[in-house]
């Protein structure tokens, strides 16, 4: 039998004050609902989007013979699945082309996997949008405040944290969707916190994307069993063997309860303008600034960029294999961004890695690691074949929180994602305005139904 920690006592840990934080909370405040909306509207286009990838579909085929009952929905996809494997799908989905959103502080890629948790508990019941944005925001705040605790220590040694944290947040996101009251809560958080894991060896793998998914579908099942009956530690997160301790040696687990309730960390969440790694993205805007500044067929020298050490330790691939890893690779996506002013999605194919023209102007880009640089910050120094040296430093990127894309740069993003060979969308404008600005549980349903081809 389990010791239970009293909800109302002063020594309440912080699985109990994150269990009672979703348990109680009935309704947003204005600007982080704003928030979940804009990640709400990101995610499905990636999710139908990212559908069309064939990893994707041999994920799919790699359930079948597991299949159970055909309840759910999977973006861009016609058929229906069972619950675990659309939540499996949909968050893998969402994630694999790297065209998501962030949380900076903590580099979690949250919305993917919380949502993918909660869309089939809300295509079963009568959800409406504002119950699906209340359990997104929270699975978020669940989720960012986990990573806040862990701190960096977990990243750096290897864990994939939008995987691990992803986890835990959807179990709270799919426990509140299934009106779990405090107790099940933290037994969800608890259970979740048994199931989340994933490395960052397998970046630029489909294993990481798997990982992904697999946030989803065990922060569904953590709710699930917690809604059976099932128990978990009630210190889960902060006990002696608990989850941050275990997985962080440095952990702090006073960030989780820190202005819980009145500080609302998930809105810091920010959907990508590019599909790379994050740290990749002041990098790209400092290109095109000294390519807006300098002829693009000025003869170069070198590239060479100077960033925080996590930009070399992620994305330091000179020669990336396929597609995924050019996502994670700063010599690619700087010689994309040179060479042909963007950064898209058709940039970072098979076959533009083995480009000629990219992978020589690759050879030249060169990286330094400087301690004293934020994350979110890159300075980029184009050295020109005559002597010259150009530079620039980008604090922000375009994407982050203080350059947010505005409401048109993210629906035309979205529409393009929608708009792409293989999408079963008929007509992209009208299913980004109904994600703008449905309410109804038949709004959402129609989502789904849009969203996976089987309406026009």
């Amino acid at each position: 039998m389990l010791n239970r920690v009293d909800g109302t006592s002063p020594a309440a840990g912080a699985t109990q004050a994150l269990a009672r934080f979703v348990a109680e909370t009935v309704s947003l405040p204005a600007t982080v609902e704003l928030v979940a909306r804009r990640c709400f509207v990101n995610i499905v286009a990636n999710m139908v989007a990212g559908s069309a990838d064939p990893e994707i579909g041999r994920l799919l085929m790699a359930h079948e013979a597991l299949a159970g009952t055909p309840t759910a929905t999977v973006l861009g996809v016609p058929k229906k699945v069972d619950p675990a494997t659309a939540a499996l799908v949909n968050s893998a989905s969402g994630n694999i082309l790297d065209f998501d959103d962030t949380h900076p502080a903590t580099l979690i890629h949250p919305t993917a996997p919380i949502l993918s948790a909660i869309l089939p508990i809300a295509e079963r019941d009568d959800a409406s949008m504002a119950d699906v944005l209340l359990a997104v925001a929270l699975g978020g705040e669940v989720a960012i405040r986990v990573g806040r605790a862990l701190g960096r220590d977990h990243y750096t040694a290897g864990w994939h944290i939008t995987a691990t944290c992803g986890t835990i947040g959807a179990a709270a996101a799919a426990a509140k969707m299934l009106r779990l009251g405090e107790g099940g809560v933290r037994d969800a958080i608890g259970i979740a916190c048994s199931q989340a894991a994933g490395i960052a060896e397998n970046f630029g793998s489909a294993a990481k994307t798997i990982g992904v998914g697999s946030a989803a579908r065990n922060g569904l099942h953590a709710a699930l069993y917690a809604k059976a009956g099932l128990a978990a530690s009630p210190t889960a997160l902060e006990g002696p063997k608990g989850y941050l301790r275990v997985t962080a040696v440095n952990s702090d687990a006073a960030l989780i309860t820190r202005g819980l309730g009145d500080d609302w960390e998930s809105g810091d969440t920010s959907p990508k303008p590019y599909p790379t790694c994050v740290f990749l993205h002041p990098v790209i805007d400092g290109i095109f600034e000294l390519r807006r500044a300098l002829s693009n067929d000025v003869g170069i020298g070198r590239i060479v960029v100077t960033g925080h050490p996590l930009l070399l330790a992620v994305t330091d691939r000179a020669l990336p294999e396929d597609g995924h890893e050019a996502r994670l690779s700063l010599h690619h996506s700087v010689a994309v961004a040179w060479k042909r002013g963007r950064v898209g999605l058709d940039d970072l194919t098979n076959d533009a890695v083995h480009d000629r023209e990219l992978r020589h102007l690759a050879g030249r880009v060169f990286a330094i690691a400087d301690d004293a640089m934020s994350p979110e910050a890159a300075r980029v120094r184009v050295e020109t074949s005559d002597g010259k040296c150009h530079d620039v430093l980008v604090e922000a990127a375009r994407g982050s929180v203080r350059r947010p894309l505005t409401y048109d740069e993210l629906s035309n993003k979205c529409a393009d994602l929608l708009a792409r060979d293989g999408s079963p969308i008929v007509a992209p404008a009208a299913l980004v305005s109904l994600c703008w600005q449905g309410a109804s549980h038949a709004d959402l349903q129609r989502i789904l139904d849009l969203g996976a081809g089987r309406a026009a």
